[in-house]
């Protein structure tokens, strides 16, 4: 995949099962995604005409399936990640706070939205299904090792 935002977020329980992981500042990796987030609106290239019905429901899929995993992992965060569950996506961190999940996850709809926008077709198709297989096997591998949701907020 091409841009850190749509990086899976999978957790993993154990100590042993945490992923090499890079960690950068949450600062910068917010500022990454806005300037990206700008640079896609402002191109004169983009295919916003040619959005259809069918890109619609499938960004609402993507956008549906992704707020679940979002919420898994903000109930982990508010729970301090307790059970020995650990963020996996290196962008994050293996603790992320609530404020930081909150930022990565509005940004990375947004971004995975907009590059979704400037895609012609057949590509447009072919990232949108990705993003909706990722983030389906996403919550499946999740809600299969214990995560389920808190609507606290």
């Amino acid at each position: 995949m091409s841009s850190y935002a749509g990086r899976k977020r999978v957790v993993f329980s154990g100590r042993s099962q945490i992923p090499p992981a890079m960690f950068i500042k949450e600062e910068i990796v917010d500022i990454f995604y806005l300037s990206l987030l700008a640079l896609a609106i402002l191109d004169k290239n983009s295919n916003w005409e040619s959005w259809t019905d069918q890109d619609t429901i499938s960004a609402l899929t993507y956008v549906s399936l992704f707020a679940i995993d979002w919420l898994q992992t903000r109930t982990l965060a508010q729970n301090n990640w307790d059970d020995g569950y650990h963020e996996a996506n290196p962008f994050l961190g293996i603790a992320p706070s609530v404020s930081s999940i909150d930022t990565y996850s509005l940004a990375a709809i947004g971004l995975n939205t907009v590059k979704a926008r400037l895609l012609p077709n057949p590509y447009r198709r072919i990232w949108q299904t990705h993003l909706i297989i990722s983030e389906g096997e996403t919550i499946t591998k999740s809600h299969s090792i214990g995560v389920r949701i808190s609507l606290k907020f």
